[in-house]
């Protein structure tokens, strides 16, 4: 509905325009619209409202990855890490494994058969995590002043 003393009344035509489009509104049973001619700026308002509330459920979203993402890295290399471990150990027992055989097989075992048996385990390579294997001869108590 135009309004043609709309400048030299300004509210005298609102209400008439609010009346005419509540009348309207009864009619088809439309609360929306009546609502927004009594409240003209709350259409504004809501699609400002709706905006923030996308951004704040985005940025809750976002951390969440973030941090989901996090978890799955520090748990990628605490797996990586013990596997490490678990391997350090498995060839460290191998060793001692080996050595207790040479020593259950023979009765004496003299410096020059143990050290090829160090030089067959190979343990010049790096990071195998055997810091060093030595020979050192079995003594009694009584033999400790004689060494």
């Amino acid at each position: 509905m135009a309004c043609p003393a709309l400048v030299r009344h300004g509210r005298e035509c609102y209400k008439i325009a609010r009346l005419t489009l509540g009348k309207f509104n009864r009619e088809r049973g439309s609360r929306s619209r009546r609502w927004l001619v009594e409240y003209p700026r709350a259409g504004h308002l809501l699609i400002f409202f709706l905006i923030i509330a996308i951004t704040i459920m985005s940025v809750f979203s976002i951390e969440r990855s973030e941090r989901l993402e996090e978890f799955a890295e520090l748990n990628r290399d605490a797996i990586a890490v013990g596997s490490a471990i678990e391997r350090r150990a498995f060839a460290n027992t191998s060793y001692l494994q080996a050595g207790a055989a040479l020593f259950g097989v023979r009765n004496e075992v003299t410096p020059d058969l143990f050290e090829r048996f160090v030089s067959q385990l190979h343990l010049g390579t790096p990071n195998r995590g055997v810091d060093g294997i030595g020979w050192a001869p079995v003594i009694g108590s009584s033999e400790i002043e004689a060494f």
